[in-house]
């Protein structure tokens, strides 16, 4: 069942008592107001009672009472049977599998790829996956400007990198005429991320552990952010599509890398994310960092050899 996005969430259930037909016609069934009910889905009229047997997909069915359109609260649903094993006929296992295919089309989704059968749809991801990191490692290697790495993770494909649990990543999102934020990040459980990014050669704390300039200049714009979408709540809901449902946005400050960053500066931004738990300070080597470890735990629910 494909719900409106504003539901997030999915539901997955064995019932080793019902027939496919029974589970499935319950829902392409539409009960009107004056209690007739209009059945949509394919039944063999020669022997209606025979169990569903194939595949079948099909939006929304409608029924019209009175000049109403009546609809259920669904948008498409997708129907299928398969004679499973004794190994495959677990719930424990059918979970498993239903959770890896959804993580898999989430992650698709996000990057822009075409929908593809569970099984293509691993390898399309595992594949573009690392390329994007590829791509990224190589960049960062040739000392960008800021532009071009704002250019490069805000194309479809690698914007997984920016954080792949996202539901949606939008580049360049205003806030009003005074501030632009470099990314928008919508996150699971109605959260939402404003991203700045910085050059990767600026450093972040000066020999004396002062914050840096450009580290100073990240950490100052977000101050702004916080105190404008403070006093804009309401107007940035109703007027910027990518903060509709903004509750307590986090905030995140991507500059410098690591080998330019000495252990005891590592360890004061560590200090520093702690004592501020809405503004996370990184180096592009954590941004890798999480893109490797995502890429690995995704090879992990497939058994592939990384």
């Amino acid at each position: 069942m494909h719900y409106p996005a504003e539901r997030d969430s999915f539901e997955f259930r064995v019932d080793q008592e019902r027939r496919v037909t029974e589970l499935t016609g319950e829902s392409a069934t539409i009960v009107l107001p004056n209690g007739h009910c209009a059945e949509f889905f394919p039944r063999d009229p020669e022997n209606p009672e025979k169990d569903f047997d194939g595949a079948f997909t099909m939006t929304a069915p409608e029924g019209i009472y009175n000049g109403q359109i009546v609809r259920p609260d669904y948008l498409r649903l997708d129907a299928a049977i398969h004679t499973l094993n004794d190994e495959l006929h677990n719930v424990e296992k059918g979970q498993q599998d239903a959770e890896r295919d959804v993580l898999f089309a989430a992650n698709a989704y996000l990057m822009g790829l075409a929908e593809l059968p569970p099984d293509k749809q691993q390898d399309r991801v595992l594949g573009e996956l690392g390329a994007a990191i590829n791509g990224l490692e190589e960049l960062l290697a040739s000392d960008p400007e800021e532009w071009r790495l704002q250019i490069y993770l805000g194309l479809p494909r690698n914007k997984v990198l920016l954080d792949p649990t996202a539901k949606a990543v939008t580049p360049e999102v205003k806030l009003g005429s005074e501030y632009r934020v470099d990314f928008v990040l919508e996150l699971p459980g109605g959260r939402h991320a404003l991203v700045e990014i910085e050059r990767p050669r600026d450093a972040l704390y000066t020999k004396d552990g002062d914050p840096a300039d450009r580290h100073k200049h990240g950490q100052q714009q977000i101050m702004d952010w916080i105190e404008w979408l403070d006093e804009n709540r309401d107007y940035a809901r109703k007027n910027i599509p990518a903060l509709r449902a903004v509750k307590e946005p986090e905030y995140r400050l991507i500059v410098g890398l690591r080998r330019n960053t000495s252990e005891k500066h590592q360890r004061a931004l560590t200090r520093k994310n702690a004592e501020l738990p809405r503004i996370e300070t990184m180096t592009f080597d954590d941004l890798l960092d999480r893109a490797k470890q995502h890429l690995d735990n995704l090879r992990d629910l497939t058994q592939l050899p990384a």
